[in-house]
Parts: C-alpha cells; structure tokens; sequence
C-alpha cells in the first residue's frame, strides 16, 4: 500500500459558511473561483476544480497511490468570529466524510476543530474519533494569532493524546505577514517559519513532554528546523535558555517518536538532510499537498533523494501503517 499523508480539499458548504460569516480572512465566491484574502497580506485564489475528489482520485490513480489523508485547507474554522467556530468545524468535517464516503477506501481523514473554544474543540474531537478520523489539523495559530501554546489550549492536547488523535500541523497566514507581502513570500518562506515556531512553541511550553501519547506530524520537511537544529541546541543546552519548561531539549524532542515528518518539499537534497538530520527514514512519510505540487515530481525526487529501496518503501508506505496503526 503506497499512502499520501498531506492532500487537501475544500468542501463547498464550508466555503459558503465562510462566505457568509467570516470576517478575517474575507471569503468570496465568484462563479467558479474561491478568493481568500487575509486582509491584503495573502490572497489565495483558485478555481473550484483544484479541489475536486475527483481530480485528486486521477492523480491517485496515476501514481500508484491507494490512500490519501485527507484535511481541510485554510483558514480554519478558529477563524470564525464568536461561537460560529463549532458549526464552521462541523460543516467542514461533515464535508470531508461525505469525500470519504463517494470514493471508499481511498482516504483517511483528518479533520477540523474550533480550536479557539476548548470544551467544543474537545467534544468535536471526540465526535470526530468515532466517525473514523485518524487526526486533526493545527495550523500555526489559533484564531488570528493567538500561539498555540497558551495554557487554556493544554486540555485539549492532553484529550488528543488520550483518544489517539494525531496532530498534523500546517501552516496559515501569520498575523505579521505584512513584512513579506511583496514577493509572495508568505507561501515561499513565512509558511516554514511560522510552522517551525509553532512546534517549538509545543516542545518548549512542555506540551509535547507532559503528553507523551501525543503524535505531532510536521510537514515540508521539517521547514526551518533541521537546519536551524544547531542554533537551537546552542541556545538551550549550552546557554540554557528556553529551558524553564522543559527537561528535554528541544533538538532531542524532534527526534524523538512524537515528532514525525513528510515529504512536502519538492527538492531531493531537502528530503535526505532530514533523513540524515533524524538518522533514519522511520519517521519520515510520503506527502503530495496536492493540489498544490506535483504528485509526479515528488515521487520522482523521492526516488532520487533515496535510492535504497528500503527506505523508500518505509517512506511511501511503513512509516504511516506505523504511525496511524492501518
């Protein structure tokens, strides 16, 4: 079984709800085009059929894939203003289980929470678990900027290593992307940024230790943090700082059964200086982010960046049985 651990889809319901009640990111939707505009910072723009089931089961299907995790693309529903958060998450997730059911078989679903209510982030979890999901997604802040750290967002965690729930992080346009407006450099370059200070922010604050059951993916190749892997152990086990929370340090945590990583970084060189930065491939998972890259290219780098056919075999296949327990 070959699996895809990042593909992401759009439900329309979801998109008219935000349409109707979100007021950062401003949603609209123009015939057959989705416009997300986080206040002129970032603008997303993409037709209808991007998105389509349809279009990612072809690329499946062309590239030997059986299954494909499936999850939302920004914004979250934690965006939503007020209580509008807990329906936003439930159309969202009810989207994706109505994918799910057209094409059997052929994903695993990772859904949505109002991560900025905690009591209803952890009765949608729950809900969720039951219907089958195999995690959930945390963008790098909840709500407009709020860090994920902060201690009302603990229960939650605590109740996701409980149930068995892993944590796929993506990033989402950060509340300063004014400074890289110009160049694209949001999804360039801000998108890595924000996603690696949102796993520290989790290593850091004593998430990830006091919950040893907790499963964190983190995707693009680990984004800044393998190569910014030697400025943080200076930091904290030579100078030590940052250390208040924490007994572990935070380069050690990253190698740690906790941390797993996938592909979603279209350069070879980038794929093997994880492998080399963590050891081994044994935490290390096939990912397309269709429909934003090609499926084709990836696979075609991942042969390239790992000619043992060991290895590949784990990161197409083994690591995700492993971690999701399929």
């Amino acid at each position: 079984m070959r699996i895809d651990v990042q593909s992401h889809t759009f439900p329309l319901e979801y998109a008219r709800f935000l349409a109707k009640h979100s007021r950062y990111p401003a949603v609209t939707i123009n015939g057959s085009d989705l416009v997300i505009d986080y206040k002129k910072n970032f603008v997303a723009k993409g037709a209808w059929d991007r998105w389509s089931p349809e279009k990612t089961i072809k690329e499946m299907d062309e590239n030997n894939i059986d299954l494909t995790l499936l999850s939302l693309s920004p914004p979250c529903a934690s965006l939503l203003p007020g209580d509008l958060a807990i329906p936003g998450a439930r159309i969202a997730n009810e989207g994706l289980m109505e994918i799910s059911a057209q094409y059997p078989g052929r994903f695993k679903l990772v859904g949505t929470l109002p991560w900025n209510l905690p009591g209803a982030a952890i009765e949608e979890a729950r809900r969720i678990k039951k219907e089958g999901f195999v995690g959930v997604t945390l963008f790098s802040q909840i709500g407009p900027e709020d860090p994920v750290d902060l201690p009302v967002y603990h229960q939650i965690y605590e109740e996701l290593a409980n149930i068995g729930l892993v944590i796929f992080l993506h990033p989402m346009p950060m509340p300063w992307g004014d400074y890289l407006r110009e160049y694209h450099l949001v999804p360039m370059v801000g998108f890595m940024v924000t996603e690696g200070l949102a796993l520290l922010r989790l290593i850091m604050s004593g998430v990830v230790e006091k919950n040893p059951k907790l499963r964190i993916v983190h995707p693009h190749c680990g984004g800044i943090l393998p190569a910014l892997a030697g400025r943080i152990w200076n930091m904290t086990a030579h100078m030590g700082r940052g250390m208040d929370l924490i007994t572990v340090q935070p380069t050690d945590m990253l190698k740690t059964e906790q941390i797993w990583y996938d592909t979603v970084s279209p350069d070879p060189i980038s794929m093997k200086f994880l492998a080399d930065f963590l050891g081994s491939t044994e935490r290390i998972m096939f990912g397309s982010d269709a429909p934003w890259i090609s499926m084709s290219l990836l696979l075609d780098q991942l042969h390239e960046a790992f000619p043992d056919e060991k290895d590949r075999e784990n990161i197409m296949s083994g690591a995700a049985k492993n971690l999701l327990g399929i």
